[in-house]
């Protein structure tokens, strides 16, 4: 299959730097500025380079990957399925539960998949992870924290603000950060029974925040920070033991399983897979498969995540321009 880029900003550099093993045989890549696109065309030797978007998705591309600020999801996404593509979405999947909803109505009118490139539920680990939950016993405490100090922290404050940090592209450390935590306490533990979001505002943004979601005698705290740094962790903290990652779940390799009676146990998936290398070739799976039941099923997941992303957002006060 082909695929089809819109963006040239970090995310789909990072897409690039692992091209040479991800499961297309050609990339086109499309966006507005023609100097970006045309070196990352010929730094990573793409296939064909477009500046128009009505250009590029009549091009023989099955697959179109928006790698874009959140507020453009929606509008890029539309206009790929109804060009009769199948969509990979970059987190977070789209900016409200109503955008969501809406946009896999159109996926399923034109007869195509769609997806959010979330790495949490396609890591070796998580998979693995799902499996020695149930060895804790009862959960009642489970600790994220994501917090990493802005690149571009700095210019914020000075007023120069990029997209993630920008209310206007529905930017912040819930959506930006914040979502890779959720998105494993979703796939985990599912929807919780109530959710509160405690965040620092500055320019009208969340650059730092805590969520609480709540599941009955488990409550899970989701951190997640750009203004901030600190070492990244997830703790699972149940009656007979708990798990700890060394990390986020953008980077999840390893973790740690100490239980109650003194036994310890290393979980240990270090591969040398770029990052995004696991969920495109689960995506790329579906569609060569026809596996609507897979992505069915990953949606209603992602719709979840949206309602508590959309939930915390109104306990905050946070409303999108």
């Amino acid at each position: 299959m082909k695929l089809l880029i819109f963006g040239t900003g970090m995310i789909v550099k990072d897409y690039l730097d692992g091209i040479s093993e991800m499961p297309f045989e050609e990339t086109y890549l499309c966006g507005r500025t023609k100097e970006k696109v045309d070196d990352l065309v010929q730094k990573f030797n793409l296939s064909k380079a477009f500046y128009d978007v009505d250009e590029a998705l009549q091009s023989d591309a099955e697959v179109v990957y928006v790698g874009l600020p959140n507020n453009l999801h929606f509008e890029y996404a539309k206009k790929s399925l109804e060009a009769g593509k199948h969509v990979i979405v970059e987190k977070p999947f789209m900016p409200c539960l109503k955008d969501a909803q809406d946009i896999w109505e159109i996926a399923k009118k034109n007869n195509r998949m769609i997806f959010e490139a979330s790495l949490v539920f396609y890591f070796p680990a998580y998979k693995s992870l799902v499996e020695d939950l149930p060895s804790l016993g009862e959960l009642h405490v489970a600790d994220c924290n994501f917090s990493q100090y802005s690149s571009r922290y700095d210019r914020f404050l000075k007023g120069d603000i990029a997209p993630a940090l920008n209310i206007a592209n529905c930017g912040g450390a819930l959506m930006d950060l914040n979502v890779y935590n959720i998105n494993l306490m979703v796939g985990l533990f599912g929807e919780p029974n109530g959710v509160t979001y405690k965040p620092t505002i500055i320019n009208d943004i969340d650059v730092s925040g805590v969520a609480v979601l709540d599941y009955g005698k488990l409550k899970a705290s989701c951190v997640a920070s750009k203004s901030t740094s600190a070492p990244r962790h997830i703790t699972l903290q149940g009656i007979k033991g708990n798990i700890y990652l060394p990390s986020s779940m953008s980077r999840a390799y390893e973790y740690r399983i100490d239980y109650h009676n003194g036994e310890t146990m290393i979980r240990d998936f270090k591969d040398d897979h770029h990052r995004m290398f696991h969920e495109i070739c689960e995506f790329e799976r579906c569609i060569k498969e026809d596996d609507f039941d897979a992505c069915e099923r990953y949606m209603n997941r992602c719709f979840i995540t949206s309602k508590i992303l959309d939930a915390c957002r109104k306990d905050a006060g946070i409303t999108w321009r």
